[in-house]
């Protein structure tokens, strides 16, 4: 009897654990950022590398950026400036 609830209860923590488990992402994506950035950055699939090029006294901020699973993903940029940080040529 004993048994019996031992095995039912762990039965029911394993279905409950099946239930409950997240979705498999997939199989990966080739990996490409490194042909472009030394280091980046992962975060739930999404990989990017930030990269600042400054050229003819312009600076250029580029993001190279790949999704590593066969799902969607969705990413923000935000730029802030802090005041007294840069100057604009005349």
């Amino acid at each position: 009897m004993g048994l019996g609830v031992i095995g039912a209860a762990g039965a029911a923590g394993f279905a409950s654990a099946w239930v409950f488990a997240r979705p498999t992402r997939g199989p990966e994506a080739p990996d490409l950022l490194p042909d472009v950035a030394d280091n980046y950055f992962e975060r739930d699939g999404l990989c990017f590398a930030p990269k600042i090029d400054v050229r003819a006294g312009l600076c250029w901020f580029h993001v190279y950026f790949q999704n590593r699973y066969d799902r969607p993903c969705r990413g923000t940029i935000s730029f802030y400036s802090s005041a007294g940080s840069s100057t604009i040529p005349n």
